[in-house]
């Protein structure tokens, strides 16, 4: 367990973090992916003191289709995804409704959280869900229904006219779904450092910049591959 205060001392204002959680996707017990975490980040935090938690908000349809296809985004919403899709994103043991809103509020939770950074000048903000980088543009897949990351830049793009919108990504998985979506995009640089053996396997699209970290890498071997990030952020 680490703190985040000692992060947030230095930050003018408050600090806002968005969270989903309210929605629950009602999986059954013991399902292989730990949807509990979001509510034990957001507890860590309401027992720090120091941040304003702020529920998110659902996401639009219009929104949602900043990054992905209509159709796709419409079948989500409409309740209609067929079970080979949900299958694939790993969550078909949801009742449907649940699925929907979580969906929803993962994502509407980000998209809150970019626009109280963008509209405060620059006070960064946070969501305690999402980073669902294995969603592509008409598909999700790896425990990802949307791409909130992607929406989240092209929302900061088309919104707040924002020009080149650098994604750092540093999940265990590498983010293909990102990397799909900006492919052949200089305006988004997407970054990625991951686990080199791990998930995604036959889906992995090739980011701007792919650091491929070895099994048992520690800390001091994880920051020496990702230094150059501090160089290639001063030089952009």
């Amino acid at each position: 367990r680490t703190s985040v205060m000692p992060l947030l001392s230095d930050v003018g204002g408050t600090v806002d973090f968005f969270y989903s959680d309210w929605a629950d996707m009602q999986l059954p017990a013991r399902h292989r992916f730990p949807m509990e975490k979001y509510t034990l980040a957001r507890e860590l935090l309401q027992a720090e003191g120091g941040v304003r938690l702020v529920p998110g908000p659902l996401a639009t349809v219009e929104e949602a289709c900043l990054a992905h296809d209509r159709e796709y985004v419409e079948s989500i919403v409409l309740g209609q995804a067929s079970v080979t899709m949900r299958k694939r994103v790993g969550f078909a043991e949801a009742p449907m409704e649940a699925y929907v809103l979580r969906s929803l509020a993962s994502l509407g939770a980000t998209i809150a959280a970019t626009r109280r950074c963008l509209l405060t000048g620059g006070v960064w903000s946070g969501a305690l869900s999402g980073g669902t980088h294995h969603a592509f543009a008409a598909a999700g897949e790896g425990f990802c229904v949307f791409n909130d990351c992607a929406v989240a830049a092209r929302l900061a793009q088309v919104e707040f006219g924002v020009a080149n919108v650098l994604v750092v990504d540093l999940d265990v998985h590498q983010g293909n779904g990102t990397a799909k979506i900006f492919e052949g995009d200089d305006s988004v640089f997407t970054y990625s450092a991951h686990q080199a053996k791990g998930y995604p396997f036959s889906t992995r699209c090739a980011s701007d910049v792919d650091v491929d970290l070895p099994d048992g890498c520690d800390d001091e071997l994880y920051l020496r591959l990702v230094e150059p990030l501090r160089e290639m952020i001063a030089s952009r």
